[in-house]
């Protein structure tokens, strides 16, 4: 005897699929390594980022090339940690709403745009001696 016809909460015309897969276990680890993600693009990557743009703003007539180089992986790390938090691990906007892949395009566009204007403004500094 079919079960749909003994309850009454069931219309009697709908029928669920015994082929359909079950539903995957959540993934724990991700909300962890995605809060890290999110703590690090947000926070710890900016601030490594403005201590660099410092150093090199402090840096006189000699150039240490090291400086540069360290902004520059930050960046880089910056846009990756991104990209990988909103293809990963479920990233979201500052709403709460799941980020897309155009969210990450516009954050990566304004970091490099920003970073760049900042690098710049750090040499100057560096350069008149401030």
């Amino acid at each position: 005897m079919p079960t749909d016809r003994l309850d009454p909460t069931k219309p009697a015309d709908s029928k669920l699929s015994r082929t359909s897969p079950p539903p995957k276990p959540p993934n724990f680890r991700a909300p962890f390594v995605g809060t890290l993600a999110r703590i690090y693009w947000m926070l710890a990557g900016n601030g490594i980022l403005c201590l660099t743009a410092l150093a090199i703003a402090q840096q006189r007539r000699e150039r240490a090339w090291t400086a540069d180089a360290i902004f520059w992986m930050v960046v880089a790390s910056l846009v990756i940690v991104r990209y990988l938090d909103i293809a990963q691990l479920g990233g979201t906007t500052a709403a709460g709403e799941p980020a897309s892949l155009r969210d990450w395009y516009r954050y990566a566009g304004w970091l490099l745009l920003l970073a760049l204007g900042v690098w710049i403004v750090a040499h100057a500094v560096a350069r008149i001696g401030l």
